[in-house]
């Protein structure tokens, strides 16, 4: 099963949210920008893939902090 990844960043002391290459922000905080990923993977996530986000801790390294599946679009 392919998976859509929502990865929280830090670049330029500033947080972002990467989903295959496209980037939203620049978010104030970590926590900010974890929420807003969540909002993107429920609004931008493709229904046959799974979402999972990540971001990092703070070693740096990125920790899976929530999955979750689109409900199938119903074709009436």
């Amino acid at each position: 099963m392919r998976t859509n990844w929502f990865i929280v960043v830090e670049a330029r002391q500033q947080w972002w949210v990467d989903n295959e290459g496209h980037s939203f922000g620049p978010f104030a905080t970590r926590d900010i920008a974890a929420l807003e990923a969540l909002d993107y993977a429920r609004t931008l996530g493709d229904p046959e893939r799974l979402s999972q986000i990540y971001w990092p801790n703070d070693r740096g390294e990125l920790k899976l902090i929530r999955e979750l599946r689109q409900a199938p679009v119903s074709a009436d």
